[in-house]
């Protein structure tokens, strides 16, 4: 299941996105939130969606095309830009994407629906790159790290 999981990762916001087009389709939105709300609430959707779209363009132009492919590989560790700071930051600029536009949408229903559809595939997907990286980049006996050189 995991590597289906990994395989079709990139169509797992597209899924989300139709969802939340249905949504609307069918319970146009009339601004349940009034004022200063609403007001926040686009701030908030706006927000997320310029740092994800921002954050996905800086983390994608650092490890190369290998992470747009269907099978897991990996030269080498990345550990400059935004992977010095989080683990995953196209998976971070993924899901803030998806939130701003949940919010914008103000689906605030599909929030926690939201939360559990995005985190129950990419945990999966996170656990099966990162068990790629150690079978790579380290050595299980010794837990010695083995340089891109070694490998």
């Amino acid at each position: 299941m995991k590597s289906r999981v990994f395989f079709y990762r990139g169509y797992l916001q597209g899924l989300f996105i139709a969802l939340l087009v249905t949504y609307v389709w069918f319970f146009p939105v009339h601004s349940l939130l009034r004022g200063r709300l609403d007001a926040f609430a686009d701030f908030i959707g706006i927000g997320s969606l310029v740092l994800g779209a921002i954050l996905r363009i800086w983390a994608v132009s650092h490890p190369g095309r290998h992470t747009r492919s269907r099978t897991i590989k990996a030269p080498s560790l990345t550990t400059v830009g935004p992977y010095s700071c989080v683990r995953n930051p196209i998976y971070l600029a993924n899901f803030l994407i998806g939130l701003g536009l949940v919010v914008l949408a103000e689906a605030i229903i599909l929030i926690p629906v939201y939360f559990i559809v995005f985190a129950l595939p990419y945990r999966k997907i996170v656990d099966q790159e990162e068990g790629f990286l150690r079978k790579k980049l380290f050595h299980v006996k010794t837990g010695e790290a083995r340089f891109p050189a070694d490998v």
